[in-house]
């Protein structure tokens, strides 16, 4: 029998926020005035002092392809937390 994967659970994504300033891999952000939205890929802490930065796939648009950018985690709004 193959062993499935159920995602992490509520503590890791509790845990997770509380190391990152906020956020979690999964949560929907956003960045600005602007209409740009994204997904929240990766998190880590840079090696020079600073905050959590964020890797985020933006949304593309009808003229756009969605793209893969790092953001400081601080300059991020959350509009939609993952769940476990």
């Amino acid at each position: 029998m193959a062993a499935t994967w159920s995602g992490p659970s509520l503590a890791d994504i509790a845990q997770e926020r509380e190391e990152s300033g906020g956020y979690a891999v999964g949560d929907r952000v956003t960045f600005g005035q602007g209409p740009s939205a994204g997904l929240v890929l990766d998190l880590y802490r840079p090696s020079f002092y600073g905050p959590s930065r964020a890797l985020v796939l933006w949304d593309g648009t009808p003229d756009t392809a969605p793209r893969e950018d790092t953001i400081a985690a601080d300059q991020l709004t959350m509009t939609a937390p993952t769940t476990a």
